[in-house]
């Protein structure tokens, strides 16, 4: 749990607002005891936990976050607290996969699996291709996702998953990567994460990132060939002033 206390000020407290987030979602454990002990089957008990997880990340995990506006008379509104704006934007270039896991066995052929890569930073989710029958797969197509940053200690959740189609997908491995060594100005930074299943090694999964500044700039004549390759090239903020003028039986 983080507590930032934002913007600074002259005045006593000497900050004009304090901010409360998650940088990733909680983990937490469910025990049910009494009538609610069917709960505590596996299949349940996974299910309450994601949508707790869920509506738990809507309110607190970044980019959202609890908000108190200490100084009403400054320049600085609650809605800028609550939600400020990104530091950067990190591009993720997914190539390949090693030695990963194999989840399916059939009698006519090797143990392998369909593995697919699904990156979450903060509420921000990114799903993968899936290649198939493939323990070291290649990513050529469609492997590329831009994701915004808003805190230097945010963290990368890197899960492999086995695609099947009959029943839930496998987890193959997991890794976390911490955000801030990646978010520094110059070229690419190829990078390798060492995946984990129950606490043993479970492959690696290569991958490329590149770090853009965020500036109010407009480019005089166009935009950089790298930034201009990339999924997006601009980040779009709207703040709501006010309505007016709504119609009586509106509510």
């Amino acid at each position: 749990l983080n507590v930032v206390f934002t913007p600074p000020s002259k005045e006593p407290p000497f900050f004009a607002g304090v901010q409360i987030f998650f940088l990733e979602a909680p983990r937490f454990e469910l025990d049910f005891t009494g009538a609610a002990n069917f709960a505590d089957f596996p299949v349940v008990k996974d299910a309450l936990r994601d949508v707790l997880t869920d509506i738990i990340s809507a309110s607190v995990v970044v980019p959202a976050r609890i908000a108190v506006d200490l100084k009403e008379d400054d320049d600085t509104d609650i809605a800028d607290l609550t939600f400020p704006d990104p530091i950067g934007v990190l591009r993720v270039l997914l190539r390949s996969g090693q030695n990963l896991r194999a989840a399916d066995v059939n009698l006519t052929s090797k143990p392998s699996s369909d593995p697919f890569v699904v990156i979450q930073v903060g509420q921000q989710k990114w799903t993968s291709s899936v290649i198939k029958k493939n323990l070291n797969p290649e990513w050529m197509h469609a492997n590329v996702v831009d994701l915004l940053v808003y805190e230097p200690g945010q963290i990368a959740v890197i899960n492999v998953y086995d695609e099947d189609k009959y029943s839930t997908d496998d987890l193959l491995g997991q890794a976390k990567v911490m955000l801030e060594p990646l978010t520094k100005p110059g070229d690419a930074i190829d990078s390798t994460a060492d995946l984990e299943y129950k606490g043993a090694k479970a492959g690696a999964i290569n991958f490329s990132t590149k770090w853009f500044g965020i500036t109010n700039k407009t480019p005089k004549v166009a935009l950089h060939p790298e930034v201009a390759r990339g999924p997006s090239q601009i980040v779009l903020k709207v703040k709501l002033l006010g309505i007016a003028e709504l119609p009586r039986h509106w509510k």
